[in-house]
């Protein structure tokens, strides 16, 4: 999605205007909503970033932060600059690597 590459480039403004788009396009798409989220964790709207993970969470129930970061790490292979930025809002939200917050 084009929000991870402006959060990868540090454009977390742009990387916000994607996210909303995303989800406005696709309410039913779990990772727009995750992305979002940790955009949202990145600007320090936590209230915000905690009810975007929210809305993942009732579509993909099993979602975890763990599983989340181990698919960026393994799609991204040996390029830590680029998950790191994808999981760093979520971190910020103070939730477990199991999910629970």
């Amino acid at each position: 999605m084009l929000s991870t590459a402006c959060v990868a480039l540090g454009r977390n403004d742009d990387a916000f205007d994607w996210a909303e788009r995303a989800v406005a396009e696709d309410p039913r798409g779990y990772l727009g909503w995750v992305e979002l989220a940790n955009v949202l964790g990145l600007l320090g709207r936590t209230d915000e970033a905690l009810e975007a993970l929210a809305k993942a969470r009732a579509i993909v129930p099993t979602w975890t932060l763990a599983l989340y970061e181990k698919g960026a790490r393994v799609t991204w292979r040996n390029k830590e600059e680029l998950v790191e930025p994808m999981v760093a809002g979520l971190r910020k939200l103070g939730i477990d690597e199991d999910g629970g917050s």
